[in-house]
Order: structure tokens, then C-alpha cells, then sequence
């Protein structure tokens, strides 16, 4: 049976109403708070920092905190970088050694005569009135082996701090690498687990991705202070500015990963787009009241639109149907090596479809040392159809390369590899960036010189470790193809012309 595109369930939309919490100036607000804190993203703003008022994501609140003597406590991370009198980023040194008990930054966070602390305090004097720690939070039980060096990632006694490393990977906390960047990636932010080296630290990057072994504790870096606060001793009141959504098969059993979603208001032009993570979650970030349009597309699934309203009384729900006419998300097109090539479906725009294929071989990015795309020697491979490169007859037939559409290509090629931006756009978490164990290439350079890869596990560790741009990576050819000269064949699952 032959048909143009394909599909096999459908969809439950939920959203989350996330809370941006003002401080209230009387106990009447207390009863308020018990419902407030049981939804996903949390936010309260309290104390400035050079003039800047201070916006805090709650990460986690907990009841009968030992740290706290038992009271109820909400776990802060400011939302983005400080900010200097100008409102630049204000850049800070970690220390003499990657040890954050003893570090220069731990004692910058904490002084209460002339660091962070000291503003903090002059605006919410009393906002800190106890403090946190020891920590013992490591990388996670499931990291790969190389991660589990994590020793030493112990806060001591401080009020103001730094997260983890097996902080900034909890999903409870970041629903992905995304969600750890701050607006506009303008910078990356100190943790406070050591590195590999007694002079090397780690931070988030300024795109999000934990850098496992970097920067040097002497560079300066941006800083997003931590630390935690007695709900039993402070009222917020509520009021809501963003929301997030989870993706889920119609049994609500299966997240959906991969799904695009996009925002409008009812009377206006598209203002947001992302892709859900693994877990089927994504998240809107301060989106003001008022009715939005929302748009769900996902490869294999019919798009649905339906109106919401932000804030909602009550968690709104989309339903999509399922259509025998919808295109599967992973399907076989061309040939490499005499086997059918197996392409997943990232995205559908105007009758073309994004395909990103596995990691088929291995060859150099530029074997005489260009780091730049456009003058890479994988960059003519990919798209000659001479006798021995990826476009040849026997790997693509005629009528399937004139399927092969370069106008969507940002860089004007029938075949290209992804930049660093667009992985991390359509795959928005490392299990969905893992391919086979296999480190894989990117076209986006680093440092200059080298070239980003996606890390065996998944993850982009700042680089370390990377291949050389004249060193042999794996490669995941992606196209753009016209589905309207292909016809989908449901039985083999493959695209034919």
C-alpha cells in the first residue's frame, strides 16, 4: 500500500501555569502559597544588585528541611547572570584553586561588608536567616563512567553559593540545556564541582551544556547565585507570567519528544518555537496574560491549534487525532554502503521534510585544517555525486537527489551536517542527541580552530572532549526533501519517488 505520510497516535497536551511570585507584605497571603508552590516553574523576586532587581527560579521546596531546622524551604537560582552598574555581565574569577569552600568566590557571594551579599542584604536585610550545608550532591548514580570523578563537590557552610554539577543536570531542575542558558546565551556561569585538574572548574555554557573540565579557575566567568530561603518565615504572593506544556501519547503513559510547538497571540504574529525535550516537556518562559493561539506539529502526528488563555483557572488540555495520511517520524531514504540509509523526520515546513541521518561514517572535516564549513573538504564530499562521494548514483538515484531540496538549507547545500544551534533546537536534551555511543560532528567551529561534537553520551562538555578539525569525526549528513516528489510507502516505511 502506498501512501504519502503516516501516523499511528495521537496526543495529549498539558500545561503547567508557572508562578512568578512578588513578596507580599502581610501573613494574609500564607494559605495562598500551599497551592502556588505545587506547580512546575516557580519564580520570586526579591533584593537588587546594581540597581537590578533580583528574579529567583525556585527549584525545589521542601517540607521539614534539616537544614533549616525543619521548616518548609524554597531552593533559589537567580534567573540570570549578575549584572554590572551598566548592565553588562559581571564577570568574576573562581579562585587560586577549584575547591569552592575555599575559594575567592564563595567568600565574594558571602561578605556582608562589600561582595553580593552586602547588596543583596541592604535591600532584604534578613532575607538569609540561615544557612545551608554541608552538600553532598555528586554527579548522578547513572552518569557515564567518565563523570564519575565527581568527588568534591561539598558547599561547606554558606549562605550564597553555587550549584552543583549533579545540580545542573537534574531534569527536576532543567528540563534540558536550554532551559540552563540565560536570555540571549550572553554568557556562561561558574558551578562549584571541581575539575580535572586542581586549576580547572566547571561551568554551564553560555548556550546551555555542562562544561565538564573548564574554564581555568583564573578566567572570569558569569555568576548565578544560589541559596536558600525560610518559607516559614516569608510570604509571597502570586502572580502568573509563564507555563509549561508535556507532550504525551493519548494513554498518557508515553512522552513525545521532538514535537514542535509555537506561540502567537490571537491576534498577532508567532513570538516563540521549540521543540519538547525526551520527556515530552517544554517550557514558555514569562509569557504575559492574555489568549495565545498554540500550534503542536510532530512528524507522525496531525498539527492541531487551539486557543488557551494565560493564566487559566484549570490546567488546559489539547487532544490530536490520529490521520493514516501523517509521514512517520523515522523513515529509509537512499542508500549508503548497499544498505537502505534510516533518517529521523525533525521537521515539516511547507511541504519539506528535515532529515537527519545516523552516524554513517567516519572522515575528516577538512584534512588540511580548515575549521570553517563552506571551505571543508566534508562540505564537497557530501555534496558531489561523483564516483566514491555521498550523492553518487548508487547511493542516491537521479529522481531521489532531484527530491533533495537545498532552499530551506541555512548554508545553500543539497547535504550538510547541523550547527551546534540547530542540534540542540531539535533535540533539545542529551538522550536525544546520543547516537550509538559515538561522538559526532557538527559544522559549527570552536575556538576558532576546532569543531563542535555532540559527546557519546549526548552531551556538548564545552568542547573536552572534541575532535580536531583535522582529526577523523562521525558524521550525520542531514537534507531537506520536497515530499511532493516522494510518495511514502507505509509497508517498507520508505520515502520512493
Amino acid at each position: 500500500m502506498m501512501k504519502k505520510f503516516m501516523f499511528f497516535s495521537a496526543l495529549i497536551l498539558c500545561f503547567s501555569i508557572a508562578p512568578f511570585l512578588a513578596q507580599a507584605t502581610t501573613d494574609s497571603a500564607s494559605e495562598m502559597i500551599v497551592g502556588v508552590w505545587s506547580l512546575n516553574q516557580r519564580y520570586i523576586t526579591f533584593g537588587e544588585y546594581n540597581g537590578h532587581p533580583l528574579i529567583w527560579r525556585v527549584l525545589e521546596v521542601k517540607d521539614n528541611d534539616p537544614d533549616f531546622i525543619g521548616k518548609r524551604t524554597a531552593f533559589l537560582l537567580l534567573d540570570d547572570v549578575l549584572q554590572d552598574g551598566n548592565g553588562n555581565v559581571e564577570l568574576v574569577e573562581f579562585g587560586l584553586s577549584n575547591s569552592f569552600p575555599d575559594s575567592e568566590i564563595v567568600k565574594w557571594l558571602n561578605d556582608d561588608t562589600s561582595g553580593f551579599l552586602t547588596k543583596l542584604n541592604a535591600y532584604q536585610p534578613g532575607i538569609l536567616d540561615t544557612t545551608y550545608g554541608p552538600d553532598s550532591r555528586k554527579w548522578p548514580d547513572n552518569a557515564p563512567d567518565h563523570r564519575r570523578w565527581a568527588g568534591g563537590s561539598e558547599l561547606g557552610i554558606s549562605k550564597v553559593f553555587l550549584l552543583s554539577v549533579g545540580e545542573a543536570l537534574d531534569i527536576n531542575y532543567f528540563i534540558n540545556e536550554t532551559d540552563q542558558s540565560v536570555d540571549d546565551n550572553k554568557s556562561s556561569w561558574w558551578l562549584r564541582s571541581p575539575g580535572y585538574e586542581r586549576d580547572i572548574a566547571t561551568s554551564v555554557l553560555h548556550f546551555g551544556g555542562v562544561a565538564m573540565n573548564g574554564p581555568f579557575v583564573h578566567s572570569r566567568n558569569g555568576v548565578r547565585p544560589s541559596l536558600k530561603i525560610s518559607l516559614s518565615s516569608h510570604v509571597f504572593e502570586s502572580v502568573p507570567v509563564s507555563y509549561g506544556l508535556t507532550v504525551k501519547t493519548d494513554d498518557g503513559n508515553n512522552p513525545i519528544g521532538g514535537a514542535k510547538i509555537s506561540l502567537a497571540p490571537s491576534s498577532g504574529m508567532q513570538i516563540m518555537e521549540l521543540f519538547s525535550n525526551s520527556v515530552g516537556i517544554a517550557r514558555f518562559s514569562r509569557v504575559t496574560p492574555g489568549t495565545y493561539t498554540v500550534t503542536v506539529h510532530k512528524p507522525g502526528y496531525i498539527t492541531k491549534q487551539e486557543n488557551i488563555t494565560v493564566p487559566a483557572v484549570e490546567i488546559p488540555t489539547i487532544s490530536l487525532t490520529p490521520d493514516s495520511t501523517v509521514l512517520s517520524y523515522n523513515v529509509k531514504f537512499g542508500r549508503y554502503n548497499g544498505e537502505p540509509i534510516e533518517w529521523d523526520v525533525l521537521d515539516i515546513v511547507d511541504g519539506k521534510a528535515l532529515l537527519l541521518a545516523g552516524a554513517l561514517f567516519e572522515r575528516y572535516f577538512d584534512a588540511s585544517g580548515k575549521s570553517v564549513w563552506a571551505d571543508s573538504s566534508l562540505r564537497a564530499y557530501l555534496n558531489s555525486n561523483s564516483v566514491g562521494d555521498f550523492l553518487q548514483e548508487d547511493n542516491f538515484t537521479a529522481s531521489e537527489a532531484a527530491a533533495i531540496n537545498n532552499g530551506l538549507s541555512v548554508t545553500g547545500d543539497s547535504v550538510f551536517l547541523l550547527s551546534r544551534s540547530e542540534v540542540f533546537r531539535y533535540l533539545p536534551d542529551a538522550s536525544m542527541r546520543f547516537f550509538d555511543n559515538k561522538e559526532w560532528l557538527t559544522r559549527t567551529p570552536a575556538n576558532g580552530e576546532d569543531v563542535i561534537v555532540i559527546g557519546i553520551d549526548g552531551d556538548y562538555g564545552g568542547g573536552i572532549p572534541a575532535f580536531s578539525r583535522d582529526v577523523p569525526g562521525w558524521s550525520r549528513p542531514a537534507i531537506w526533501v520536497d515530499l511532493s516528489k516522494l510518495i511514502y510507502d507505509v509497508g517498507t516505511n520508505t520515502l520512493v519517488p
